[in-house]
């Protein structure tokens, strides 16, 4: 028998736990790599949605393939966190009166479209909307598990700009013959791999505040690849001929400037003055774009010069109110419980209403429409709220406040886009719910993944 000195015992023990610290070290890497790269590619997918009646050689694709990610992604960050947390879940969102308004009107919505949960034509329809109005709080627990992993945020951020680059390298290269399956009407208007133009110059109104938050990093290599995106962007907006976000895109990179530079008299004073160069050059820049349209597109021109000449008489608008007035006598005929999702695609003129809250009584009936005024009113609360964080926290405002005011931003401009459209009906839903998760996250999740980034970065330079 052999006989174990007492010394041995505690170094046998000692050389066992630091093997398994170094095991579990090197998991934890490959699992907060798997995240880094789960959370860029996320970023990218949003970009991407259900082509159902865009023209041209788009794809016909069942589901939302963003929609389809976030929805598995979230079974299993259920999962993990139920066994971490050992049936309990943590606290995902803030605390506060505009994180309960905001998921008070997503359950309103949600409870209009129970009525319309039967089997007919439009089951499936009803079921995309059901989950697609549940992507928030998907989204919400996808980047909570991102964040215990240690990924970085940012990573979802350069996945928005890696997919805006590719959807915009994607319409030129069509445009030269290339066969890639991107929209594009017949007035040579290019929706990229969205549905419609007008949603693809939401999504890049909606996205555009992250500009701003990566050229207020202390990284220079982030400010530089704001400079250059900023081009990137505005082809896309151009790409898109929006004529909504023509002016919702400088507002929302205007409103994100201001926002973050509230905590000091000084940076608010320098902000102003970059936001009015800004201005003077985005108006030089939109007049030699006109010039050019008139070349190349003479109707759109004269749409976006009877819009700036008088914006009630404008043909862009006269045509909505044709659709809003069409939307509004359906509406009558069941104004309690709508028609139901699906059902506008086949019986309205244009496919939806052009209008979030018209779209939404349809879908989800008077429930839907008042969820969606009280997530307006919850945006703008909440938006005040992230201000009121800057204030206090002064100088330069943390990585955390300054994607929450991105996002938050995002979504009123997301919003705003959808008072001449209707997104929210379609897989381009996914974008919004993406910004909501970021914004309504519990502050500390993410204050913990920057700190940790932090030392990681600090411990990797010394």
């Amino acid at each position: 028998m052999r006989v174990v000195s007492d010394t041995a015992l505690p170094r046998d023990y000692a050389a066992l736990a630091a093997s398994r610290q170094a095991v579990t070290g090197q998991l934890m890497d490959l699992l907060r790599t798997l995240a880094t790269i789960g959370l860029f590619a996320l970023g990218g997918l949003v970009w991407v949605c259900q082509p159902k009646y865009a023209m041209g050689t788009a794809l016909i694709i069942p589901i939302s393939p963003p929609q389809i990610a976030i929805s598995l992604g979230a079974a299993l960050s259920l999962l993990v966190l139920l066994i971490r947390g050992r049936g309990r879940l943590p606290n995902l969102f803030r605390p506060g009166f505009a994180s309960a308004v905001i998921l008070f009107s997503f359950a309103l919505v949600l409870a209009g479209i129970f009525v319309h949960l039967r089997p007919g034509p439009y089951l499936l329809d009803t079921l995309q909307f059901l989950d697609r109005w549940l992507l928030p709080v998907f989204a919400t627990l996808l980047l909570h598990l991102a964040l215990l992993l240690r990924a970085p945020v940012v990573a979802l951020v350069y996945g928005f700009c890696a997919g805006l680059a590719f959807t915009v390298l994607s319409i030129e290269a069509a445009k030269r013959g290339v066969a890639l399956p991107v929209g594009i009407l017949s007035d040579g208007r290019y929706s990229g791999y969205l549905n419609h133009p007008n949603q693809y110059g939401i999504v890049i109104s909606g996205l555009a505040p992250f500009l701003v938050f990566l050229v207020q990093d202390r990284r220079w290599w982030n400010r530089g690849l704001a400079v250059l995106l900023l081009g990137v962007f505005a082809l896309g907006l151009a790409q898109s001929l929006s004529k909504t976000n023509f002016a919702l895109f400088p507002l929302s990179l205007g409103m994100t400037f201001l926002i973050c530079a509230l905590g000091s008299s000084r940076a608010l004073l320098r902000s102003v003055g970059v936001v009015a160069i800004m201005s003077v050059l985005l108006l030089a820049a939109g007049w030699v774009g006109l010039q050019v349209l008139r070349n190349y597109s003479p109707r759109d021109a004269q749409i976006v010069e009877d819009a700036l000449i008088d914006p009630g008489n404008a043909s862009t608008v006269e045509d909505r109110e044709n659709v809003w007035a069409e939307a509004r006598g359906f509406i009558d005929q069941s104004p309690i419980f709508g028609k139901g999702p699906g059902w506008s695609e086949d019986n309205l003129m244009v496919n939806h209403a052009h209008n979030l809250y018209l779209q939404i009584w349809l879908d989800a009936g008077l429930a839907g429409f008042i969820g969606a005024w009280i997530l307006t009113f919850g945006t703008v609360v909440r938006l005040g709220g992230v201000a009121r964080e800057v204030v206090r926290a002064g100088w330069p405002p943390s990585e955390r406040l300054r994607l929450q005011v991105a996002a938050t931003v995002g979504m009123l401009i997301s919003i705003m886009g959808n008072s001449m459209s209707s997104s929210f009906h379609t897989g381009t839903f996914v974008p919004f719910a993406v910004l909501t998760a970021i914004s309504l996250i519990h502050p500390v999740w993410l204050d913990e993944a920057a700190q940790a980034r932090s030392e990681s970065e600090e411990y990797a330079r010394g």
